[in-house]
């Protein structure tokens, strides 16, 4: 039988010397003979045991939770086993899938908010969207204190779900609100997705929108939204929707020290 030094055995395994010897004082891969002179050999096979640990650990189970399993390999529990990992695996793929989709996503807004030019007035033409909904609570929005602890709402509202919102993320007031010239958003609004539940769903029409970007902390966006609704009237243009604040990501590319954001608002208009 062929023997391999620790470190033959650590390269084979493609880890450390101290890692092998952490397992072996763990009582997880010992071994197969330790002569007079107290050096560790090991077998070929044993890259296998090896082998078994390194996917246990990988996915969650602590170095208790493998010694036991090592301890017991019984076929039936062992199928148990892997079959718990495939679950586990499957929902990490999805997970990280999901991330993967947020990050794309980040980086079209990240550049859309460098390039926005902002405090420039436009009637544009915008096409239909599918959005989801999620109301939040008016009568906390009159700090940034309360707009961050609104936007956690909203985040553990899709956590329990197990999913991830997508863009676009943006608030929405109605049209109450805008002729009345209240700041206040009545709803969370990100990209709709297969999950969304029906009730959720919201249309945003296609047509002409009034839209401005703005940046700035959540005082000056308040001022800002003011003049803007101002702007649409005075231009002779009817307002026939609520305001649609799309997140600019804005602190990225401002100072955090000035609680600075960017929003883009828009509004149907004939």
């Amino acid at each position: 039988m062929k023997y391999l030094t620790t470190g033959e055995f650590a390269k084979l395994c493609g880890t450390s010397k101290d890692t092998l010897i952490f397992y072996d004082r763990q009582g997880l891969l010992k071994p197969s003979d330790v002569n007079g002179k107290k050096y560790r050999r090991y077998t070929l096979d044993q890259y296998f045991d090896y082998d078994l640990i390194n996917m246990l650990k990988e996915t969650g189970s602590s170095l208790a939770e493998i010694k036991e399993h090592l301890a017991h390999r019984e076929p039936a529990r062992m199928l148990q086993l892997f079959q718990q990992k495939k679950i586990k695996l499957d929902q990490e793929k999805k997970r990280i899938a999901q991330r993967a989709r947020l990050v794309d996503e980040l980086i079209v807004m990240t550049k859309d908010a460098i390039s926005t030019k902002y405090g420039i007035f436009e009637i544009v033409e915008m096409k239909e969207q599918t959005l989801e909904l999620m109301r939040i609570d008016a009568t906390v929005q009159e700090s940034e204190e309360d707009c961050v602890s609104s936007l956690v709402e909203v985040n553990r509202y899709f956590e329990k779900q197990n999913r991830l919102p997508t863009g676009p993320f943006g608030i929405l007031t109605s049209r109450a609100d805008v002729l009345s010239r209240n700041y206040f958003a009545g709803f969370f609004f990100c990209g709709a997705s297969r999950q969304t539940p029906k009730a959720d769903l919201h249309i945003k029409p296609k047509g002409r929108y009034a839209t401005i970007a703005h940046l700035g902390d959540i005082k000056s966006h308040k001022q800002a939204y003011i003049e803007f609704i101002n702007k649409i009237e005075n231009e002779n243009y009817k307002i026939l929707s609520g305001v649609y604040a799309y997140d600019l990501i804005g602190y990225i590319i401002s100072d955090a020290e000035t609680s600075s954001y960017g929003m883009r608002y828009c509004v149907l208009v004939e």
